[in-house]
């Protein structure tokens, strides 16, 4: 049931910003470092619709969009997927403590500021992914682990 990341580098992204520079310049690092299923939207009311038909395994979230903005998304996300445990890192040049810890409050796992860095972009997402990766595999686990023990206790109540 659960896809595992066998290669964290073949981890779905998502990139929502409503500036093509910023989403091409997050893509051009990620893929540089071998990412390769990169995905960009151009703004946050197309999140939904692309979550509930594609896997997403982690977002990359500007804040400031028009119509539908980073925060929307985050509210979105918590209500409408919070099952999926889609891991959201905050890309933003609203850097200010109080956004910070207001978009972490709502479901963001990570914060990265703008303009970014390769290195700590790279390294956020692929600690991020990770983590997903470790997260995903528990629930493989205990799903297999459950299915073990329905199977035993089948076998037990025929004898």
């Amino acid at each position: 049931m659960y896809k595992i990341l066998e290669d964290i580098k073949l981890g779905n992204i998502l990139i929502v910003d409503d500036t093509p520079k910023n989403s091409l310049l997050l893509q051009a690092i990620l893929a540089s470092s071998g990412f390769s299923n990169i995905n960009i939207l151009d703004g946050g009311e197309y999140v939904e619709d692309f979550v509930k038909n594609n896997p997403v395994d982690l977002i990359l979230l500007d804040l400031n969009m028009p119509n539908f903005n980073g925060f929307d998304v985050l509210k979105m996300m918590k209500t409408n997927f919070e099952e999926r445990n889609i891991p959201i890192i905050i890309v933003s040049a609203q850097n200010e403590l109080q956004t910070r810890i207001r978009a972490l409050k709502i479901g963001a796992k990570d914060f990265i500021s703008k303009p970014v860095d390769r290195f700590e972009t790279v390294n956020r997402v692929t600690n991020t992914l990770e983590s997903r990766q470790n997260y995903l595999r528990v629930l493989q686990n205990n799903e297999n682990l459950e299915k073990a023990v329905l199977s035993r206790t089948i076998e037990l109540q025929k004898t």
